[in-house]
Order: structure tokens, then sequence, then C-alpha cells
């Protein structure tokens, strides 16, 4: 069985998956989050910081896309 990381492990996880990305969590957000996130993996991780990154994107209409 495989142990899903540890709070630091996940925040550190979180800070390496966003470091690419453009985003505006404080260091405070970053902490709150690897908290609440407890029992996910680091794909799990991965994966949710792909799916934020790509929210935006979701959100334009197809004219805003297709400008």
């Amino acid at each position: 069985m495989i142990v899903a990381p540890d709070e630091q492990a996940r925040h550190d996880l979180l800070i390496q998956c966003l470091k690419e990305i453009k985003h505006s969590l404080s260091k405070t957000d970053l902490k709150r989050l690897a908290k609440m996130t407890e029992n996910y993996s680091g794909s799990d991780l991965t994966q949710l910081a792909k799916e934020a990154a790509l929210a935006p994107l979701r959100e334009l209409t197809t004219d805003q896309v297709n400008r």
C-alpha cells in the first residue's frame, strides 16, 4: 500500500506543481490547501493544479476563444 504524502509533502508538491503557473495564492493559501487535501496522492495534487490552471479558460465564451 502506498501511503499518502503528509501535509508538508503536499505543500511542497503544490508549490512544485504551481511554479510554472501564474496564480494569486498566498503562502497562507498554500498552507491551507495542503491541510485541506489530506489523503490526496501526488497524482491527485498534480491533477488538481492542472484543473485549477484551466478553469479560467473554461469560463471563456466561444466568441472570446475565436478572437
